[in-house]
């Protein structure tokens, strides 16, 4: 009959144990993203808005749940600022937004070019120019999709970390110095 595990031997299993479960369940995740993301009471965003100038503090998610009264803030504010027109988010965009800025060590400001986008403004965009860059399938049509900046932060930097999270789709434009996330497949474009 074998003696059970010296109090020693039992923290020494128990550390390895903890190590791997780390090293296996978030390989990819940098360690300050993964830790605040499990630890952080409070999710929020700073967003100001550069076409209808608003601005506001959101906190999306409080102790792991998501705020529904906050989501509701969050639709108005990503409305289509050319027809008003507002349509959920998906809220895995906000917990990105904030792993960006949580990667790249930085506060969660962000300056918004476009979030929802309707059927009418997306069809009078792609009409401009065949070269636009907008979709006929747009993530910004159902909500998986926005156009940012950070304030003090290179879009090619911004892009890269959105990128390495490997979250969606990222787009890089530098000729309007912004960067596209989206919650669709994982893929790149933009130089």
């Amino acid at each position: 009959m074998s003696s059970p595990p010296s109090p020693s031997r039992r923290r020494f299993l128990g550390h390895c144990a903890a190590t791997a479960a780390v090293a296996v369940v978030a390989p990819w995740v940098p360690v300050r993203a993964w830790a605040e993301a499990n630890g952080g009471a409070v999710r929020e965003l700073r967003l100001h808005n550069v076409h209808t100038q608003e601005s506001g503090l959101f906190d999306f998610r409080r102790h792991g749940v998501q705020v529904p009264a906050v989501l509701a803030r969050l639709q108005h504010f990503f409305r289509d600022f050319r027809t008003g027109q507002e349509h959920p988010l998906d809220p895995a965009l906000y917990d990105l937004l904030h792993e960006v800025a949580v990667t790249i060590d930085r506060d969660p400001e962000f300056e918004v070019i476009c979030g929802y986008r309707s059927p009418a403004t997306n069809a009078a965009l792609r009409s401009r120019s065949t070269h636009s860059g907008v979709a006929q399938n747009s993530l910004h049509l159902t909500g998986r999709a926005v156009d940012i900046r950070m304030p003090g932060v290179d879009v090619r930097q911004l892009r890269n970390v959105g990128w390495e999270l490997q979250r969606g789709g990222v787009g890089l434009y530098t000729a309007s110095q912004f960067v596209h996330l989206d919650t669709g497949r994982v893929r790149q474009w933009g130089a």
